[in-house]
């Protein structure tokens, strides 16, 4: 019901990124990457509910942007391995490599 009401509200159109994970725009700078973000974070229940394929072909219908299925593909590893990266330094309470992260250093360690 509440995905609903956010589809129609057109919600994913904004930044509704939570302000924990704001640094997250410096990584996907172009603007088919913030739209992705932005509905990413208001539909990331559609992948547990459903499928990746489903809420992709759901963000290229609603945000009318034209892209390859490999290419959101690309773009959700690569949330996924910030994101993943970025525990993993909280985990190990590792602050160096944590300011790395979120000020967008060289992620290929």
């Amino acid at each position: 019901m509440n995905l609903d009401v956010n589809l129609l509200s057109r919600k994913y159109l904004r930044n509704n990124i939570p302000h924990e994970s704001q640094y997250l725009l410096k990584y996907f700078g172009t603007g088919l990457g913030k739209a992705f973000l932005f509905y990413y974070f208001q539909f990331k229940d559609l992948i547990e509910f459903r499928d990746y394929w489903f809420f992709i072909r759901n963000f290229k219908d609603h945000t009318g942007f034209v892209c390859s299925e490999q290419l959101m593909w690309i773009y959700y590893k690569k949330l996924k391995n910030i994101e993943k990266q970025v525990e993993e330094a909280r985990y190990n309470f590792d602050f160096k490599r944590l300011d790395e992260i979120l000020n967008k250093v060289d992620l290929e360690k």
